[in-house]
């Protein structure tokens, strides 16, 4: 999208630090996520386009990390993220009735265990990637490459979990828009095949 093209030069011109990676051609998702994840040396978050995060909420997720090394994939609680929503986990919640201001989460737990983590906004150990791999690319332009991760992850013996003092607001539903459910539904089977469990724990 040309605009996006030139809010992101001009990120790039104001900040030097910044990296922007231009395709020639739409890669989809997956291989676009993985030159960013081959490029970084580091842990790394993937942030999708339709989401805000708010005050706090790298920080809350790193400190997450520092604590508990044996994680390797992390997500911070949403209005819409599925078992990673918030007021009600899996029902999806209008931003606008959830204001930065009423949330109050210091008193929760600093993290959950979880069968998955959700790919909207997306903590990835760098120990772990480098164990691992990147995004299957069997997943094509995107949905369910994210909970294919976390599995693997989690049979070499990892964990993955949720931290529940970090908030980032999500749209959802905006990158695949028609092809949305046709995208679901194949990668669905993809990832049950692999996982016959998948779906019941989550």
């Amino acid at each position: 999208e040309g605009e996006m093209a030139e809010l992101l030069e001009g990120l790039r011109d104001q900040h030097p630090s910044v990296r922007l990676f231009r395709n020639s051609r739409n890669l989809g998702f997956v291989r676009s996520a993985n030159l960013w994840l081959a490029a970084s040396k580091r842990d790394v978050v993937i942030l999708n386009s339709d989401a805000a995060p708010t005050e706090g909420w790298l920080n809350e997720m790193l400190a997450v990390f520092g604590n508990q090394p044996q994680i390797a994939a992390l997500s911070p609680l949403s209005n819409r993220a599925g078992s990673c929503s918030v007021p009600n986990c899996g029902q999806a919640f209008p931003a606008a009735l959830l204001p930065r201001e009423r949330l109050q989460l210091r008193e929760l737990p600093e993290w959950t265990e979880m069968p998955t983590a959700h790919g909207f906004c997306l903590l990835l150990r760098r120990q772990a990637l480098n164990q691992l791999g990147p995004l299957d690319v069997a997943y094509g332009r995107g949905y369910h490459e994210e909970n294919d991760w976390c599995q693997r992850a989690r049979r070499a013996g990892w964990r993955v979990g949720r931290a529940n003092r970090a908030f980032v607001y999500h749209e959802g539903e905006v990158s695949f828009q028609g092809e949305r459910a046709w995208l679901d539904a194949r990668n669905g089977w993809r990832l049950v095949r692999r996982y016959q469990d998948f779906f019941a724990q989550a």
